[in-house]
């Protein structure tokens, strides 16, 4: 099969400019939503994608980004402090199912404790996850989209995958896939690494020099 022309290539999905109509809008986010979740689908096959009401929210979510341009506010202290938090517990799930396979071999009788602690840590991850949603909902556009939506998105795998997310912040991985085609609707030109940097917490502007 012949390759497709410049002028046969299918065109990036992008959000309608404003004003719309309370129809138009409707219209809109239902297009959008079906967009998200096939940027979902495309993403990973690994983990279940948002479900519909999901991919609406996240829809509405970017959408209303791509339309605001005030400035950033600056970083909150407590969701700094909560993403450090995630990153520690993701390390302590890694030493507690070590500690679960140790037991499994040498010591049956603590199977039972380390699964209980495991559940722990797995439902601390989840409140805290909306926990930092909810302070990024409160700052609402001064949020950087990256991070925003970067939450949004993991809060909504979580809620089908049984609290379960994407962990890697690879430019490759399934979020930053995500992240990158809604950043291509809302005509943020931002490429999967810079993406993948902001989300690591190694670049907070959108202007950086993309390679450093």
């Amino acid at each position: 099969m012949p390759a497709l022309t410049e002028n046969q290539a299918p065109k990036p999905f992008r959000f309608a400019s404003l004003p719309l109509s309370t129809e138009a809008w409707e219209k809109e986010l239902e297009r959008a939503a079906d967009q998200v979740r096939l940027w979902f689908e495309e993403a990973t096959k690994k983990f279940v994608p948002p479900t519909k009401q999901g991919c609406r929210r996240f829809a509405s979510a970017a959408f209303e980004l791509s339309h605001h341009d005030g400035p950033k506010s600056p970083p909150d202290r407590t969701t700094n402090y909560g993403r450090s938090f995630l990153k520690a517990l993701d390390h302590r799930r890694k030493v507690e199912e070590q500690c679960l396979r140790l037991s499994a071999a040498y010591a049956p009788e603590q199977i039972g404790k380390q699964e209980s602690v495991l559940r722990l840590i797995d439902q601390t991850e989840r409140y805290t996850r909306k926990f930092l949603q909810h302070l990024a909902l409160q700052k609402g556009g001064g949020t950087d989209p990256i991070r925003f939506l970067g939450d949004l998105a993991l809060l909504l795998w979580a809620e089908t995958n049984n609290g379960d997310v994407p962990k890697s912040k690879s430019p490759k991985g399934p979020l930053c896939r995500v992240i990158y085609k809604t950043l291509v609707a809302m005509k943020d030109d931002r490429k999967p690494e810079t993406i993948s940097a902001v989300l690591r917490g190694r670049r907070r502007q959108k202007n950086c020099v993309e390679n450093r």
